[in-house]
């Protein structure tokens, strides 16, 4: 952990970004790019010179991009560059995100759109996300001084996962996460269109983000309101459902093969990392209580409708006036 400390550190200051893919990592602070093996943190795989860039990202597997001034560059392993995807001439790139041998590029030129582009292919494929929601929903907005621009919505968040892309989309009154399926081409908004949402992660079928559960949060009649909570939208039933609803803050959600993971800020103002578990099992000793219980309830119930049954049949002998 020392050994690690020690190359992670000089590097790592309040504009660093970085990007974790197996044992490697790779970070970046405004001057210098590197890549760690964390296996032997000690020396560095490769050390750049850089200038404030703005996204490192893992691409295929051998190779780390990088988004600096607009400009999209890939490096093996060992630092050298490498091919890529083409990025057409002139284009400025604002964000990127990876998943295997795909990137997915949002360009300053047309920021509501996606471009796809696959290592070793030529060509990119585009699709411009639909943010838009019901008209009742935007003028509940337009009441409160919210103006809905639709035609200058931009993406600010990506995330990817098999033939999905998860984006927030900027759509001036607030931000929408939409999710669009390359394969079929469709789109929807997946989180309540008049409420902030953000972060965006994707796996294991399920696309988590954080959400305001109120149009004006700053205002809001109840704390209850005023804070993010995480949501789930299920890939394959395309159902959506709050994970938290509480007065504390979350954000910064990640899907794992068998938990949530979510950052917290608490009541005493520290921030803790929450791992709830995807499906909670009992132990076994509750489960034994639980199957015992049930046992009891029902030779209980069964105990009541014999009672009850004899009751009447009393009543019914009581009542009954025999013939002379």
């Amino acid at each position: 952990l020392e050994s690690q400390i020690e190359v992670i550190q000089p590097i790592m200051d309040d504009n660093s970004t970085y990007s974790i893919k197996g044992d490697y990592l790779a970070m970046a602070n405004s001057t210098a790019f590197m890549l760690v093996n964390l296996s032997n943190p000690s020396q560095s795989l490769f050390q750049l010179i850089v200038d404030n860039p703005n996204q490192i990202e893992f691409i295929s597997n051998d190779r780390v991009v990088v988004l600096q001034d607009g400009d999209v560059s890939f490096y093996d392993y060992s630092g050298q560059l490498v091919s890529g995807v083409a990025i057409p001439e002139f284009e400025e790139v604002t964000l990127i995100e990876t998943s295997g041998d795909r990137i997915a590029m949002v360009f300053a030129s047309n920021p509501d759109t996606v471009h796809i582009g696959v290592i070793g292919s030529e060509g990119l494929i585009s699709t411009k996300l639909n943010a838009t929601a019901n008209q009742i929903e935007d003028e509940m907005l337009a009441d409160i001084g919210k103006t809905v621009d639709i035609d200058n919505a931009s993406i600010l968040e990506i995330s990817i996962y098999e033939e999905y892309i998860a984006a927030v989309v900027d759509v001036n009154a607030t931000t929408r996460m939409v999710l669009l399926n390359t394969s079929s081409g469709d789109n929807f908004i997946v989180s309540d269109p008049k409420f902030a949402a953000i972060d965006p992660h994707m796996d294991f079928g399920i696309l988590m983000f954080s959400a305001y559960q109120n149009i004006d949060p700053v205002n809001a009649s109840s704390e209850k309101y005023t804070d993010m909570e995480i949501m789930i939208h299920e890939l394959e039933t395309n159902l959506t459902k709050p994970l938290t609803a509480d007065s504390l803050n979350q954000w910064g959600p990640v899907v794992l093969e068998n938990h949530f993971v979510y950052q917290q800020l608490n009541e005493d103002g520290t921030i803790s990392v929450e791992v709830q578990e995807k499906e909670p099992t009992l132990q076994q000793y509750s489960s034994t209580v639980l199957k015992i219980g049930v046992i009891l309830i029902i030779i209980l119930v069964f105990i009541n409708l014999l009672q009850r049954q004899k009751e009447v049949n009393k009543t019914s002998h009581h009542g009954s006036v025999p013939e002379s």
